[in-house]
């Protein structure tokens, strides 16, 4: 992953804010940290969902794999678990 240190981008509340870290885009869609909860951006900076979770990758053939208290599972582009 490379990252973009304190890039702005919108959260999923919808506002404006300077994040901690923004990862390259990949399948349209980028990782965003702000503190320790992390979620995706589509290419207008929207974010695809309201999750936010405790890590997560890289998207790559339209799925990522994320975690969430301590589970890991891949979410699609939409950000609906798979499987």
């Amino acid at each position: 992953m490379n990252e973009n240190n304190g890039s702005e981008a919108e959260t999923p509340s919808g506002s404006k804010r300077r994040f901690d870290e923004v990862w390259d885009f990949h399948d349209g869609r980028a990782l965003v940290r702000q503190g320790w909860q992390y979620f995706y951006i589509d290419e207008d900076q929207n974010p695809i969902s309201e999750e936010l979770y405790d890590w997560g990758d890289d998207f790559q053939d339209g799925r990522a794999q994320v975690m969430l208290r301590k589970k890991r599972f891949h979410i699609d582009r939409c950000g609906n678990r798979i499987g």
